[in-house]
């Protein structure tokens, strides 16, 4: 009996029309900063992660003159494990290939990669944006969308549980009470879905 409800509820999930972000067993949630400062949440509720599309691996380089060699490469999986946060921090070139990325791991240790790009996780292309399904109540189905990578200021992996330091609008990670710069208090629930 038990056997059946699993393949009951597997079928319903595969026939609701969108992806579950599954990591290892586990929703991969998404917090996405977009530029214009508005933040973006992929949860399983109204919008979820396309993770065939959207898994990424984080490429480092080295520059020797005019060129880029590869030294090191992030996989997706070590990704979901490793990493709280990812920051793109100078993506306003025309092309997201060698910008400089800001990472930061789940013990709050940081790394900046001062030439790096973020890849489609399965193939050589540059990331071209952040897809995902999203509920339209109104038509009452799923809809595919896509955030590209230049509007993405940073992706938090993991959490939409972000806290936010109201008087400066700058967000923190989840543990955090205080402002680490200001020593203000931060709010929890501060971040509304757009």
């Amino acid at each position: 009996m038990t056997k059946y409800l699993v393949l009951f509820v597997f079928a319903c999930l595969l026939s609701s029309g969108h992806t579950l972000a599954v990591e290892g067993g586990m929703i991969v949630d998404f917090t996405l900063i977009l530029r214009n400062d508005t933040v973006v949440r992929l949860d399983s509720k109204s919008r979820t992660l396309n993770i065939q599309r959207s898994a990424f691996s984080v490429v480092s380089y080295i520059q020797k003159g005019d060129s880029f060699r590869q030294v090191d490469r992030l996989e997706w999986p070590e990704i979901t494990r490793t990493i709280y946060s990812i920051d793109l921090v100078n993506s306003k070139r025309m092309s997201h290939s060698k910008v400089k990325l800001l990472l930061t791991r789940q013990d709050d240790s940081q790394s900046v990669i001062k030439f790096g790009s973020l890849y489609h996780h399965n193939g050589g292309q540059l990331l071209d944006g952040i897809h995902f399904s999203e509920y339209n109540r109104i038509a009452d189905q799923w809809v595919d969308r896509k955030i590209p990578i230049a509007l993405i200021k940073k992706v938090v992996l993991g959490t939409t549980r972000l806290k936010i330091n109201s008087s400066t609008g700058t967000l923190y990670p989840p543990d955090y009470r205080y402002d680490p710069h200001t020593g203000e208090p931060l709010q929890e629930s501060a971040l509304m879905e757009d």
